[in-house]
């Protein structure tokens, strides 16, 4: 009888010991707030005093997860890395279940993750605006009536006198003017000046034809814009 007794003593025993499994304690997620886009450290850690292999299931919190056996070559701690695209607050949980021939660790845990969004990108900076150089200072204005520079022989000075139109083209030192009529321009009269240059007048323009006969006390006249007629000499 004491025989019979010892061996259903020793049974249980042995029973008990085979069939204690490790168990999970924590489990740490690391940063704990990251931006979208980056990764984490997952670190599961358990009791593996007991010695024997066992299965766990790692839920990201994001509808994805992972089947892990942990055996002997592999105990506690246990690191995974994860990438999260996604805004958000995520739950990962670590629990007992069977995987394969290796029953589910014991105990679980949980951890808080947050995933802010990106940062946007940076804008370009926009490109300089195109300078436009100043514009040239204007040239002096001409005298009324003058004629522009150029109008002299090569060789000649040319100057603005009056406002009548009138010019005069100033030989080089040392040298004789020509003609008065070689020097100035086709409308214009030249006279020698004492300096030795030469000035050009404009010659005038003959009185215009009457396209009307006025009476003998009154004389005809013509406007700039087309108008003509009769009229009493001025002072009379």
């Amino acid at each position: 009888m004491k025989r019979t007794l010892l061996f259903a003593a020793t049974l249980t025993l042995m029973s008990g010991a085979a069939f204690a499994i490790n168990k999970i304690e924590n489990v740490r997620v690391e940063p704990a707030s990251i931006k979208a886009g980056a990764s984490v450290t997952i670190t599961v850690n358990g009791d593996e005093t007991q010695g024997n292999n066992c299965g766990l299931r790692i839920n990201y919190g994001d509808g994805s997860g992972l089947d892990v056996k942990v055996v002997d070559k592999e105990q506690f701690p246990r690191t995974f890395t994860k990438t999260y695209a996604s805004p958000g607050t995520y739950t990962v949980s670590v629990e007992g279940k069977k995987v394969t021939t290796h029953f589910g660790c014991m105990g679980g845990a949980r951890a808080t993750l947050v995933v802010e969004a990106a940062a946007p990108a940076a804008s370009p900076a926009p490109a300089p605006a195109a300078t436009t150089p100043p514009p040239a200072p204007a040239a002096p204005a001409a005298k009324a009536g003058a004629k522009p520079i150029g109008n002299c022989p090569a060789g000649y000075q040319a100057s603005y006198v009056a406002a009548d139109g009138s010019f005069a083209c100033k030989p080089p030192v040392g040298a004789v003017a020509s003609a008065p009529n070689l020097v100035c321009p086709a409308g214009y009269a030249g006279t020698r000046v004492a300096d030795g240059s030469v000035q050009c007048k404009p010659i005038p323009k003959p009185a215009p034809k009457p396209k009307t006969q006025c009476p003998p006390d009154l004389i005809y006249f013509e406007n700039p814009d087309g108008a003509f007629g009769c009229r009493k000499p001025a002072g009379k």
